[in-house]
């Protein structure tokens, strides 16, 4: 089964998001910030995705973004936000890139396509 985090400082995004890939098949690990998401990976659990928001406090996507690919090179990133100012950002550093709102279509997609690719 494939594992994925999601990382988003809105409570409710975050509920929506899990029932949508508990329902695709997928495990889900939830964390309200990038530092505590950090802290789930340095804990040895491997996932084979991490969702995440750009805008958050103590730490934001982009930062964590950074920081997981620092140690897994390999481990794909999906950055979501609603700031479409943010989106070179989004493309800049994540692996894929969603603005908000999106289609549940368009997220499946995207995570599927992220979840098959194989790490080398």
């Amino acid at each position: 089964m494939k594992k994925i985090m999601v990382v988003d400082d809105d409570l409710e995004m975050r509920e929506i998001l899990k029932e949508i890939f508990l329902d695709q098949g997928y495990s889900i690990s939830l964390a309200s910030n990038g530092k505590v998401a950090l802290d789930m990976i340095y804990d040895k659990k491997e996932y084979d995705l991490v969702i995440t928001d750009i805008n958050m406090p103590v730490m934001g996507g982009i930062e964590l973004t950074k920081r997981i690919k620092s140690i897994d090179n390999k481990l794909p990133v999906l950055i979501i936000t609603a700031f479409g100012d943010k989106e070179s950002l989004g493309r800049k550093h994540g692996d894929g890139f969603l603005k908000k709102p999106f289609e549940l279509t368009s997220i499946i997609s995207m995570v599927d396509y992220l979840c098959k690719k194989e790490k080398a």
